[in-house]
């Protein structure tokens, strides 16, 4: 476990969160919102843009028989960034080092939009380091439970509207459905990643974008025509 030093600022206190730095390659903060017991730590990953205060409110409430803590991502919150990267890729780094480091514990993450790409990035890099299972909030229409098929889906759209209505049909809809609501809707830009971690994406998107030999060698990739 590496130490930690109180941090000077007080923003979470009102909401019973008490501030800290860790160094790990660099100032971290993180606030500590108490809690005792033997459920896994929460560990709660922000969105961009955000901070340790997106969880105020909630923070407090779920240590209850648990940990629960929130970090700053590097370059947001009270985490400097530069000269340190501060790409989605850098702070799936930092998550993990945060997770060993600090938490010492396999812990469950609630990440929010960009936190939650990163909590997901995270489980299939090391899922040693997390503990119970993501559960999305759209449900399979065939079974009434969670979605478990898909663990994410991105759509390249004209409009945000398009974009985030097609990627809701299209992780509903399944692996045996996608390329039928894709179509339907009239979506060019798709790329899906199932709960193998293996990526499907339409050929349109693979055209314009490129995966270094070695991610390939350590994923599967395929294209689909739409």
């Amino acid at each position: 476990m590496t130490a930690a030093r109180p941090a000077p600022w007080t923003f979470a206190e009102p909401w019973g969160g008490r501030g800290w730095i860790t160094d790990i390659d660099g100032p971290v903060h993180w606030v500590d919102f108490g809690g005792e017991g033997d459920g896994p730590p929460i560990v709660f990953v922000h969105g961009l843009g955000g901070s340790h205060l997106n969880w105020s409110l909630v923070g407090k409430a779920l240590a209850q028989g648990r940990r629960a803590v929130a970090m700053d991502l590097r370059g947001f919150g009270l985490t400097p960034g530069a000269p340190r990267s501060t790409s989605i890729r850098a702070n799936v780094r930092l998550v993990n080092a945060f997770l060993k480091e600090v938490v010492g514990a396999p812990a469950v993450l609630v990440g929010n939009s960009m936190g939650g790409v990163i909590s997901v990035l995270q489980t299939h890099n090391n899922p040693e380091t997390v503990a119970g299972q993501r559960i999305h909030h759209l449900f399979d229409p065939h079974t009434g439970r969670p979605v478990a098929h898909t663990m994410a889906v991105t759509v390249l759209a004209a409009d945000a509207t398009t974009a985030d209505a097609a990627s809701t049909a299209i992780m509903a809809a399944g692996p045996n459905e996608w390329l039928q609501v894709a179509r339907q809707l009239k979506v060019r830009y798709v790329l899906r990643i199932d709960n193998q971690g293996s990526i499907e994406l339409s050929s349109a998107l693979r055209s314009r974008l490129h995966f270094s030999a070695n991610f390939l060698q350590q994923h599967r990739v395929s294209s689909v025509e739409l």
